[in-house]
């Protein structure tokens, strides 16, 4: 490296700072500043943005005219928008169709809450087939709209703000302007299975230097039968070729 390299990863080395992704604290350069974060748990997509309660109750609003004016290619699966469930004054479900061009017993459910200035939006596909016309169908298929409900107002309710850099003291899950409240073995009402599907992915870049970034992933279903993963290919065969290098 030259001089300036040096001092540039000397820097990043002297400046770090704990950081909390998903279930893990790490250290990362003060200099490194997340641009991307997405959570998926249980199948269920969740993001968090900060905003006001005006832009809240606008989104929904808006949200609502959208779905109202969509419209499906069978007649006969309108209307577009099934549903608006409104759990609270800060917490409300909608429930439409998945697609214009499926079946209506698709379905696809949004949450959305605000908690301190904070707007945390969710979705999570899921079955209905209570129509009569889906009769015939309810012998191969099943609904699980009633058990999705569940699993997204139970998600919803353990969604809390985080500001950038907070540690939190109890368990849970760390994201970009949010956290999930709930121990990594603690099942939730309504999901498909009785234990926990966690995805993390945090991208973390320096404005100063654009070529500069790091990238993280976390999957809770990667599983090991020691603590350490082990090597990808690529790594394997750069350690074995440094090994291979003559004096």
């Amino acid at each position: 490296m030259n001089d300036q390299e040096r001092q540039t990863v000397e820097a990043y080395t002297d400046t770090q700072a704990p950081v909390c992704i998903g279930r893990f604290q790490v250290d990362m350069p003060s200099q490194l500043k997340p641009s991307f974060s997405s959570l998926a748990v249980n199948d269920a997509n969740i993001s968090a943005k900060p905003n006001s309660r005006q832009i809240f109750e606008r989104l929904i609003d808006k949200r609502k005219a959208e779905l109202e004016a969509m419209h499906t290619v069978d007649a006969g699966d309108q209307p577009f928008l099934k549903r608006i469930i409104h759990v609270s004054d800060d917490m409300v479900i909608i429930d439409r169709n998945e697609s214009p061009h499926m079946p209506d017993a698709a379905r696809l459910l949004e949450g959305y809450k605000f908690e301190g200035l904070t707007v945390f939006r969710m979705e999570l596909t899921a079955t209905d087939l209570s129509e009569g016309k889906y009769e015939q169908m309810r012998s191969s298929l099943k609904s699980n709209k009633p058990e999705r409900l569940k699993q997204v107002e139970y998600l919803l309710n353990h969604l809390c703000p985080r500001q950038t850099g907070e540690i939190p003291e109890r368990p849970g899950l760390c994201f970009e302007h949010g956290f999930l409240a709930g121990g990594a073995d603690q099942s939730i009402p309504g999901a498909a299975v009785p234990t926990r599907k966690e995805t993390v992915a945090m991208i973390f870049v320096d404005h100063a230097h654009r070529d500069v970034n790091l990238h993280i992933s976390i999957n809770s279903t990667v599983t090991t039968e020691n603590t350490l993963l082990d090597r990808m290919g690529g790594g394997r065969s750069c350690h074995a070729s440094q090994r291979r290098r003559p004096l």
